[in-house]
């Protein structure tokens, strides 16, 4: 469960699960997400309806409209997507398994592949500050970029 803002939230879970609350969580609706995949993470373009959720098999939503409907976006991968953020409204990242890395310049338009083969899982991508990002993966290990997420520094922590 998190919430885009104070009053809008979302809980993801299997079979394609999708809630959505607009009263800060008093009450909750099931929204059509068409998929049947675990969905694990969601994330809007800051100050717009854009939003995207990330989930299992390669799963991809789109939303233009707050959440309220959810779209597949053409699949590029099979490997589960994990989480997902976007630095602006144009540069995003998601991550997941197989040490895979994808990135956005265009609001998630089109997506391009790197890859840590070394790393079997990557859990979680947040942007930090600027154009510094940090992945942490599997193993107490953590992927660090400076520069939007072109590059990526391997740490063992």
């Amino acid at each position: 469960m998190a919430f885009k803002d104070e009053l809008n939230g979302f809980i993801l879970g299997n079979k394609g699960l999708i809630l959505k609350s607009n009263d800060g969580g008093k009450s909750w609706r099931n929204i059509s997400s068409s998929s049947t995949e675990l969905l694990y993470e969601f994330k809007f373009l800051k100050g717009t309806q854009i939003g995207y959720i990330v989930g299992k098999s390669g799963t991809l939503l789109k939303s233009i409209d707050g959440g309220d409907s959810w779209n597949k976006v053409k699949p590029f991968t099979r490997k589960y997507l994990k989480s997902i953020d976007f630095l602006n409204d144009k540069v995003g990242i998601i991550v997941g398994g197989g040490g895979s890395i994808f990135r956005t310049n265009d609001g998630g338009e089109t997506w391009e592949k790197s890859e840590f083969k070394e790393i079997r899982g990557l859990n979680k991508i947040r942007f930090i500050k600027d154009d510094m990002a940090i992945v942490c993966a599997n193993k107490g290990l953590l992927l660090i970029s400076n520069d939007s997420g072109y590059s990526w520094q391997l740490f063992d922590t």
